[in-house]
């Protein structure tokens, strides 16, 4: 081939190469705009999604600030929320979150940083959980993150106590407060704050857990061969007895919820006495009734007030007392009486019951009566609340709960009272108290859901 050929030859292929080349750079040009573009929008979108998940925790966090009371109903739980929230907003002057309730759902809106923002919409698919959708915005770009929570009742710390008292609490003779499974479950709680006579030990006394008294000028009195907190003498005792400890409120109670089940009357034309058999019974203002004999009950004891019950000789009760007494304002006119030995067991029977048995916890919701017990009442399937509490004799039992006492007056043990607390596999709330209701997040519900 001549020279002039050959160059010819080699030119056309070098321009073919070029080409090739320029081809190929423009395409990887393109390409790498459109990465880049990719990569912005991805940016963009990451930034929303942040934006979205920030935006809920904001929304989590304000929640978690306004609980609401277990006794708000179902339907008013929302707006009792919205209120919280805003109240909360208020309190701290946060001004870049706003929460509004339109009567089926909770709106949010809010700003983050870098100009990003959020708006998210509660609503309350049933009665025991609420869904979330949160909408993250960031530089016109939107992604929405769907969470969910679920209602459930903050455990009230007064119940990890086997006694806690408003007023002082007086041990004397050979009585006993010890914890069934642990030592803690027969630990003191104890208010007093009008009396720095706080607690006293006479005699032969224990208490097998901590005692914490609230006020910080208490006064304690130790005497005899008593123990605490597994300590023997009043020396040593001593150091498991703390003042000033942080108060803690008593629990509110909701005896009211007992109240329709109550459906047969005693008033003063109802025999008492005797072998006598009764089932969900409303005692009315001013009966002042005495069960004798052999007595069982069924169901739910319902008192009014004013009325003072005894219960003597042999009673049998399958269920729970309450009364519609004012735990602000006890009256000696209200008082019930245990003075023989009770047995006590829980409703289980559903189809006798009905959804009472449900309403676990409580044996005793009596605010504004207080109680006597100087009789033996073997295990009691729940919690003793009332306003002053007497345990004299042979007065003794296992408690499934705890022994409250909203009464300034002292609470008195006296004789050969021997109580045991079992606390193992309660509920947080007894039923007929009302608690904090919190939403508990929902890890199960997340999901990240089209923006439109």
């Amino acid at each position: 081939m001549r020279a002039g050929k050959r160059q010819g030859f080699v030119a056309l292929v070098a321009l073919i190469f070029l080409a090739v080349f320029c081809a190929l750079g423009v395409a990887f040009s393109g390409l790498a705009t459109t990465n880049v573009q990719i990569a912005h929008n991805h940016h963009l979108g990451n930034g929303a999604l942040a934006a979205a998940s920030s935006g809920g925790e904001v929304v989590r966090y304000w929640l978690s600030q306004a609980p609401i009371s277990s006794a708000v109903a179902p339907e008013d739980r929302l707006s009792t929320l919205a209120a919280g929230v805003q109240q909360q907003l208020a309190a701290h002057d946060v001004t870049n979150v706003a929460v509004q309730y339109t009567g089926s759902a909770l709106n949010f809106s809010g700003t983050l940083l870098d100009g990003a923002s959020f708006t998210a919409v509660m609503v309350q698919p049933d009665s025991d959980s609420t869904s979330l959708d949160t909408t993250g915005v960031y530089r016109g770009i939107r992604r929405t993150v769907r969470t969910g929570f679920r209602y459930a009742v903050a455990p009230n710390p007064i119940f990890a106590y086997g006694v806690a008292s408003q007023g002082p609490i007086s041990m004397v003779g050979n009585a006993r407060i010890l914890g069934l499974s642990n030592p803690g479950e027969g630990c003191v709680f104890i208010k007093s704050p009008d009396d720095n006579s706080a607690f006293s030990m006479t005699g032969n006394d224990t208490v097998s857990g901590e005692v914490s008294i609230v006020n910080p000028n208490a006064s304690v009195t130790l005497t005899g061969n008593i123990s605490i907190g597994g300590a023997t003498g009043p020396l040593e005792s001593r150091h498991h007895v703390h003042t000033g400890v942080p108060d803690l409120a008593l629990p509110v109670t909701e005896a009211g919820v007992f109240r329709p089940y109550a459906t047969t009357i005693v008033d003063g034309t109802t025999k008492t006495t005797g072998n006598t058999t009764f089932t969900n019974i409303l005692i009315r203002r001013g009966t002042n009734p005495s069960f004798t004999g052999n007595c069982h009950i069924y169901g739910v004891v319902f008192i009014e007030q004013p009325n003072i019950v005894t219960f003597s000789g042999n009673l049998t009760i399958e269920g729970m007392i309450a009364t519609d007494g004012n735990v602000e304002a006890p009256s000696s006119a209200n008082q019930i009486k245990f003075t023989g030995n009770t047995t006590i067991t829980a409703p289980t029977d559903r189809d006798k019951y009905g959804d009472l048995v449900d309403k676990t916890g409580t044996f005793l919701l009596a605010p504004g009566f207080s109680a006597t017990f100087t009789g033996n009442v073997g295990t009691v399937h729940g919690t003793i609340a009332c306003s002053g509490l007497k345990m004299t004799g042979n007065s003794g039992g296992t408690v499934r709960g705890s022994i409250i006492n909203y009464a300034n007056d002292p609470m008195s043990m006296t004789g050969n009272d021997h109580w045991t607390f079992d606390h193992s596999g309660l509920s947080p709330l007894p039923a007929g108290f009302s608690g904090e209701m919190i939403l508990q997040y929902n890890a199960g519900a997340y999901d990240e859901i089209a923006t439109p």
